[in-house]
């Protein structure tokens, strides 16, 4: 880290600009949907497992796996 500072102050190394657009790193639109969809995943599970572990004390019966799924998940626009 010391070398590159020393170098760029003498000229010797191009300083970088990490603020350069040409820096960053672009994220494609099937990357961010992957990770979107993922998370949307995610809490579905958590939702549908919370649900399934309250329905199946010994004294209730188990429903239908329809029961468990809740609009929100399966709808585009969420909730």
């Amino acid at each position: 880290m010391v070398k590159s500072i020393l170098e760029g102050h003498t000229t010797r190394r191009k300083v970088d600009n990490k603020d350069d657009f040409r820096n960053k790193r672009l994220e494609l639109a099937g990357e961010l949907l992957e990770r979107e969809l993922k998370v949307h995943l995610r809490h579905a599970r958590k939702r549908m497992v919370k649900a399934m572990r309250r329905d199946l004390y010994p004294v209730r019966t188990i429903h239908p796996i329809e029961q468990y799924l809740d609009a929100a998940i399966i709808s585009a626009h969420g909730g």
